[in-house]
Formats: structure tokens, sequence, C-alpha cells
């Protein structure tokens, strides 16, 4: 570095620090490119790479977001001089997160852009024990790296002190590569570090996939079998399209051969179980052990189990949620999962199963209100009016014990409110037709405002969803039943009714 160049690199250096002194991060940042720029032509000096280095870490522990992002861009250019001025903030304790958190996306990135000593860091702080903070910021680090850390945190998977970072570091990697040790973790004593690994296998489509998570339906942690069912659900539908792909390029009326599974026999060698005598050999045969799952001991996973068989959109799967549906001993949570589910298959199957649901509550719907001794119980409010209890609890249904009763009507609240989300001009005709005829077959003349005034039948969430649904149904036939809801008892349903009633009857506004 000749004199006078050097002279201004040793004036620039010192107006760039006595910015930072004085948090001026702005100065800092705008000094920094030039100074590099030298710093690279004039031979890469070792004293004044680790200075520069230094005064870019000032920026990056003490200066604002932007100053902080300014400098991420010449951190490749310093080397492992950047490299170790990254690893001091990322390790020290008292540094602000934010500022450590970025140190550690700085190495990743540096790691895979191919800078050995910012992969070797970051590999070898892992290695180590750190606590949850520093693990955290270095598994974030590791998902720039990319397949290039695989084999390193395997090696960590061996030991119990490293494995459970080493798990939560693989499977932000996107990568095929990490199905094999991942498969290691399956018999891990953890139910949750199992349920973690198997999220991440199921997301891939290859050969070892099927297996592992056919063995995970038998995990007694009810955490892994929803991962297993959620993965079989993907790898279905992702059958079930290939299978439709492959149709009109079969001319001999077989089988599709996107539907049949292949298993390559090099993946047997890899720790993944053979399911040749499980007769596993085709989607559908996925999807009956998802409607297997329909029965589990745990809610969560025959929740999953219906979400799943859902977005397959299928025929079968539609019988299968309708005979859950139909099910006295389904409780109310699922019926839910399971109405979802077959508003998502888009089928019109699917719809007239929930029509025959709300037409077969209209029994008990319709019965006069009982009254009891518990339904005129009247409590006195802190102003001294007179309040229902039953009412208070927003059932109006007097006399409304009946445990079946209160579950049904939830459930019908559920339906219409799903009804309401369907996509297509000729599925939202539907829909509405199907509200519409069981508010009409429910009352016998649903016009009639003595009869329906107060409503004491429906739950006021029943009667908010009603009104709700066919404003997004958007039906001129519904206008009737609208202006019997704009005049209800309860605030909500009227206001529901009223923004409703703009939407499907927007001319008649003033």
């Amino acid at each position: 570095m000749d004199q006078n160049v050097a002279q201004r690199f040793e004036d620039n250096f010192a107006q760039a620090q006595e910015a930072a002194i004085v948090a001026q991060w702005d100065d800092v940042c705008d000094a920094l490119p030039w100074l590099v720029e030298v710093w690279e032509k004039q031979g890469k000096k070792a004293a004044d790479g680790q200075r520069i280095a230094q005064l870019m870490g000032l920026v990056l522990s003490l200066g604002d977001t932007e100053s902080r992002r300014t400098v991420s861009r010449f951190w490749k250019r310093m080397g492992a001089y950047g490299a170790a001025v990254l690893e001091r903030i990322l390790l020290d304790s008292e540094e602000d997160f934010h500022g450590r958190w970025m140190a550690g996306r700085s190495l990743g990135e540096l790691g895979a852009n191919g800078m050995t000593e910012a992969r070797d860091t970051v590999l070898r702080l892992m290695s180590q024990r750190q606590d949850d903070d520093t693990l955290a910021i270095l598994s974030g680090a590791i998902t720039f790296m990319g397949a290039a850390a695989i084999e390193t945190l395997t090696d960590l998977l061996g030991s119990a002190e490293t494995r459970p970072s080493a798990v939560r570091s693989l499977v932000k990697i996107c990568h095929p590569s990490i199905v094999t040790p991942l498969a290691m973790v399956l018999d891990d004593p953890d139910p949750q570090l199992r349920a973690i690994a198997l999220e991440a296998i199921g997301n891939f489509q290859d050969e070892r996939s099927l297996p592992l998570l056919l063995s995970g339906l038998k995990d007694p942690a009810s955490a892994v079998r929803r991962e297993a069912v959620l993965g079989l659900g993907r790898k279905a539908k992702a059958l079930f399209k290939d299978a439709e792909k492959g149709e009109g390029e079969n001319s001999d009326g077989g089988d599709s051969p996107g539907e049949h599974i292949h298993i390559d026999s090099d993946a047997q060698g890899c720790g993944v179980p053979d399911i040749s005598a499980q007769g596993i050999s085709s989607a559908h045969d996925i999807e009956a052990i998802l409607v297997e799952r329909l029965s589990d001991f745990s809610l969560v996973v025959c929740e999953q189990a219906a979400i799943s068989l859902g977005r397959l959109q299928t025929p079968s799967a539609v019988v299968a949620l309708s005979e859950t549906l139909n099910k006295s001993t389904t409780p109310v949570p699922l019926r839910r999962n399971v109405t979802q589910a077959l508003i998502w298959t888009d089928r019109e199957e699917a719809l007239e199963v929930l029509s025959q649901y709300l037409h077969e509550t209209i029994k008990n719907l319709a019965a006069e209100p009982q009254l009891s001794h518990h339904s005129s119980q009247i409590q006195t409010s802190a102003d001294g009016d007179s309040v229902n209890k039953t009412a208070s609890m927003g059932i109006v249904f007097s006399g409304f014990e009946n445990q079946e009763l209160l579950t049904q009507q939830e459930t019908v609240k559920d339906i219409i409110q799903m009804l309401g989300r369907v996509n297509g001009d000729e599925r939202r005709l539907r829909a509405s037709e199907i509200v519409q005829g069981w508010w009409s077959t429910l009352f016998d003349d649903p016009l009639n405002l003595s009869q329906l005034m107060p409503s004491r039948r429906l739950s006021v969430p029943l009667r908010e969803a009603i009104a709700q649904t066919l404003g997004r149904l958007s039906n001129p036939s519904s206008q009737g039943i609208l202006e019997i809801l704009i005049q209800d008892e309860a605030p909500s349903v009227r206001y529901r009714a009223e923004a409703a009633l703009r939407t499907v009857c927007p001319s008649q506004q003033p």
C-alpha cells in the first residue's frame, strides 16, 4: 500500500471509529465499502483485516437493524477474519440476541457459499455443549448450509447430548439425504424427537419414506402417529395425482401406473422396513389405512385422518367420512373436522351427506320446548334485573338439558358454517338450497314471525351461523329467512343478518 493510500486508509478508518463511538452507524456503513476495497487491492494484510472485521462486529453488536443488514453484505469478503468475529459475537451471551442471530445467519450463509472456515465453525460449535439460545441460532445457520452439513449432523446423532439439536437441524435441511439419518431417530426414547423426525420424513416422496410412515402408525405416542397419518395422506394424494395424469396414457383400461408403489431394492439397505408383507401396493391401500385411523384411540390422530381423507377427494373417502359423521359415538371436535373434510372433497355427494345429516336432526330440533324447573330458574344481576340462566348461557331452547341435543346443535352449527365456504357457483347454489330447505322443514311455517320470534329452538351461535352462511352464499331466495333473523332478539344475530341482507339484496338497501 503506497504511502498516500495508506495515510488515507488510516484517516478514513479513524473517522469510522469515531463515528462508531458516537453511534453514527450510517457514517460507519458509508466508510466500509471503500475500506474493504482498498484492503483487498493492497494485499489483504492481516492486521488491517482484523481491524475492519472488528469494526464490522461493533456495528453488528450495537448498530440498528438497517446498519446490521448493510454490514452483512461484507462478511463474505472478510474471510477468516470475519468468521472469527462472527463466532465471538454468536457465543457471547451478553450480546443482543438479534445481533447473535444475525451473526449465526451470516456464518451459515458464508458456509453455504463455500467458505470452509465458516462451515467448520458452525459444525464445530454444534458438536459442543451449548445453551438453548445458541443451539437455536446454530440450527438456523445450518439451514443455509444445506447438504454439506448432513454428514457432520449424522455423526452428532450418536451422542445423547447432541442428538436433539442435530435432529432439529437436520429437519431444516430440504434434501432427501436426511431421510436415512432421521430413520435412526425413530426408535429414540423421546416421542417429541420421533415426531419431529417423522414429520420431516413425510415431506419426501421417495421409496424410503412410506415404510417408515407405516411403522410410525404403531408408535405408542399419539404425536408420532399423527405425523405418520399426515405423511401417508401426502403420499396417497401424490399417488392419486400421478394416477390421474397416467389415465390418458393407459389405452388398455388397466390400472394407472401412478397408483402403484414401487420400492427400490437399494432402500432396504438403509434401515427402511420391508412393506412387501404388509400388502401395501397402491394409493387405495394407503387410503384404507387412513380410514382405519378414524377409529384411533387418540382424538388428534382421528382428526388428522379425517383431514387427510378430505384432501384425497375420492368417493371412498366421502363414504368413510359419512360413516364417521353419523356415528353417535363421534365426539363434536371430530365431527367438526369430518365436516370440514367433506367440504374439502369438492364432491357433490359430500354435500348430500351433509344435507342428509341436517334433515336427520330435524326431529329433535323441531320438538316443542319442554319447560322444567331448571329453565325457569332466575338469578339477579348486579343492577337488580332478573336474568334467565339458560338464556345467559346463549342457549335459548327452554329446558334444553339433553346433552345429545346440545351436541347436535353444535354439529349443525359447524355444518352450516362449512356450507358457507364451498367453492363454485353450482356448489354454492346447492349449499344455499340445503340450508334453506333445512330451515323450511324445521319450522311448520318458516316465515311466520309469531312462531319464530323469539326463537326458542335454536341456540344463538346456530342462528348466527345461519345468517352468516346465507350472506356468504348470496342467494336472493334466502331474503325471507334473513328478514326474520334481522328481527331476532339477540343483537349478534341481528347484526349478522343485516350484513347478510346487504349482500343478498344490495339494491334494496337505502
